[in-house]
């Protein structure tokens, strides 16, 4: 397992932690106010760290495989051998060169990409593989 996805799963342990300690506290106070502004809080919370922690393949650009990360979108390879990447690269850049064991070579789209309002010009996988038959 890479260690960026190993930092992401720490979070969310962290944030199950904290929902049940939320709960606990829930039972004894009766505030459901502030359980509910919690538990919103703790979804963002996980949502942004998938987002930030973990690149999501979504198709193809030519031979190369596409992953969304970082509300971008990427042209990657991986390989076994190029290590874990710099610290700068997991938690602080927007654009990473390398990320564990993906290096990124070409950004193909931005955040309207990202989130499905404009089309960049990658296949997803459906269009790729072709649908399965049943």
């Amino acid at each position: 397992m890479e260690f960026p996805k190993i930092i992401f799963i720490i979070i969310v342990l962290i944030i199950t932690g904290y929902i049940i300690w939320n709960i606990k506290i829930y039972k004894r106070k009766k505030n459901s106010k502030g359980l509910i502004r919690n538990m919103i809080l703790s979804i963002l919370i996980v949502g942004f760290s998938w987002i930030w922690f973990v690149p999501v393949y979504v198709g193809q650009w030519g031979e190369s495989p596409v992953c969304k990360f970082r509300f971008q979108v990427f042209v990657y390879e991986t390989h076994s051998y190029s290590g874990y990447g710099d610290i700068q690269d997991i938690l602080i850049k927007t654009r990473p060169r390398k990320y564990g064991m993906r290096d990124f070579y070409k950004k193909i789209g931005g955040w309207k990409e990202y989130f499905g309002l404009q089309k960049s010009d990658y296949q997803t996988y459906e269009e790729y593989f072709g649908k399965e038959t049943e």
